[in-house]
């Protein structure tokens, strides 16, 4: 068995997919509750009724009624909980980035 320590094809795509949203279909630094659950894949009513629940880390919403919440996924905060703040960090340090990324 390898000692080395290699990033499978399959988490480098989601790596690539979660950088060109957050670069790319964000608009004024912003993601829709479709964006960010189509990532997870995961329903948006899911998404949204977590976030109106307080249970959402990376977004802030209020629910006050059938048809009246709102919500605000922060393209920041989804990037560095998605990461947990690793690649920023390595970019930020080089002596400390992976050789394997």
């Amino acid at each position: 068995m390898s000692t080395n320590l290699t990033i499978p094809p399959s988490i480098m795509r989601q790596y690539e997919q979660l950088y060109n949203l957050a670069e790319y279909q964000t608009q004024d630094d912003l993601l829709t509750a479709k964006q960010v659950a189509e990532f997870l894949h995961k329903d948006p009513a899911w998404l949204l009724r977590a976030t109106y629940d307080g249970m959402c880390p990376f977004a802030f919403g209020s629910n006050k009624g059938v048809g009246r919440g709102t919500s605000c996924f922060h393209s920041l905060p989804f990037f560095f909980y998605m990461t947990q703040g690793n690649l920023f960090r390595a970019a930020t340090d080089k002596d400390s980035l992976p050789e394997l990324l």
